[in-house]
């Protein structure tokens, strides 16, 4: 097996190369290893010991869309015609708005993604959208899509991007 996966790994972590991993996710080239998994053999399942996972969110200061729209999706829910619920459908949202980012970090920076569940009508056009805005020297820990594509494109800065299959296997360094 090679340093960075093979046939033989047995998680998506196994694909990236050790020690990007640890740099990261701030933690030793030892420890990035163990995370790979590469002699573990249980499956992907990751246990937290209790209060061992925080969830960071930006600071609110207002209120949020969800809140003042309760009020219009308790009318749209009492319809019953499909004409109805495309005409109330939400047609429009903020992906620049920091209070809707879905991955946070204040040294980083944050993510947005807007799917279906956010935004209804992109399940018709059978798309979705994700906004990242980083920080100098930031790092997007490895993450992934499950039957989806991605259209990634830097608009200022660079970027160093890999790609592991779902194999985790090592598909694109660049």
């Amino acid at each position: 097996e090679t340093e960075r996966g093979g046939e033989e790994s047995y998680n998506i972590l196994s694909g990236f190369d050790t020690e990007l991993l640890a740099e990261s996710m701030r933690v030793s080239p030892d420890i990035a290893r163990k995370l790979q998994g590469r002699s573990d053999k249980r499956g992907n399942i990751v246990r937290v010991r209790r209060g061992g996972l925080r969830m960071l969110r930006p600071a609110t200061e207002r209120v949020t869309d969800e809140e003042m729209m309760r009020g219009a999706n308790a009318a749209a829910a009492a319809g019953n015609g499909i004409d109805e619920a495309v005409c109330l459908m939400k047609l429009r949202e903020n992906v620049a708005d920091p209070m809707k980012a879905d991955l946070y970090t204040p040294n980083g920076g944050r993510i947005t993604v807007l799917n279906s569940q956010k935004l209804p009508v992109l399940k018709l056009i059978k798309m979705s959208v994700n906004r990242g805005v980083m920080r100098r020297n930031a790092i997007l820990a490895p993450h992934w899509n499950i039957n989806a594509h991605a259209a990634v494109y830097a608009t200022s800065g660079s970027a160093k991007l890999q790609v592991v299959s779902n194999e985790g296997r090592p598909v694109f360094d660049g």
